[in-house]
């Protein structure tokens, strides 16, 4: 119980802390639009009954690039003009992960799998000697490092996105569902506080200078 308590606490307050960030910044770079009133599924996109954004029908009806192929159909039947785009690395990896409250939860789970890396790392560390198991420090070691490191971030990004599989081998179903219900109002009200803060900042930036 208390273990729940506890992960509920550490990841509500960073999933809040991220939704916020994440959400002002996509708004403030025109990625989101903060007069959407429908919540954005997968990229952004509202997936039901191929609706887009604005709640009008697109030719996508609620198919993604890979569900056309599979159809036969070309990729010019696939309307990805309403896709949200980044070039900001954050944006992009919240992207990366679908976006929306999956995403933000993914994008917490990343973070932490990193940092715990990190850690890891520097209470691990023995020296050079041991980091390069006696090997000298050439081209060789170094493009044996990238790919170590490219495999590392692939098997995070993998270990990320299906997150629900470490909540579910060790809570009972009532308490993950407890656990996604608090997750999902941390991120819509923190969605909410950065539509409030853009619009302060807007109309800060529209009144006069007396």
């Amino acid at each position: 119980m208390w273990a729940l308590v506890w992960e509920i606490f550490y990841m509500g307050c960073t999933v809040f802390m991220a939704s916020y960030g994440l959400h002002l910044l996509a708004y403030k770079r025109g990625v989101l639009d903060p007069n959407d009133p429908t919540e954005p599924d997968e990229y952004g996109l509202n997936m039901d009954m191929g609706l887009d954004s604005d709640g009008s029908k697109s030719g996508n009806h609620g198919l993604g690039t890979s569900d056309w192929i599979d159809l036969g159909l070309d990729d010019d039947d696939y309307d990805d003009k309403d896709v949200p785009k980044s070039d900001n690395p954050i944006l992009k990896k919240w992207l990366d992960f679908g976006g929306g409250f999956y995403g933000i939860v993914a994008f917490v789970k990343l973070i932490f799998i990193e940092l715990k890396q990190i850690r890891d790392f520097i209470v691990n560390w023995q020296g050079i000697d041991a980091f390069t198991n006696g090997q000298p420090i050439d081209l060789g070691f170094l493009i044996g490092l990238f790919v170590s490191f490219f495999v590392e971030q692939i098997q995070n990004f993998v270990a990320a996105i299906i997150w629900p599989t470490d909540y579910l081998p060790h809570y009972t179903i009532v308490e993950c569902a407890v656990f996604v219900v608090i997750m999902y109002g941390l991120y819509a009200l923190a969605r909410k506080f950065a539509i409030d803060s853009l619009n302060t900042d807007n109309k800060d930036a529209q009144s006069p200078i007396n």
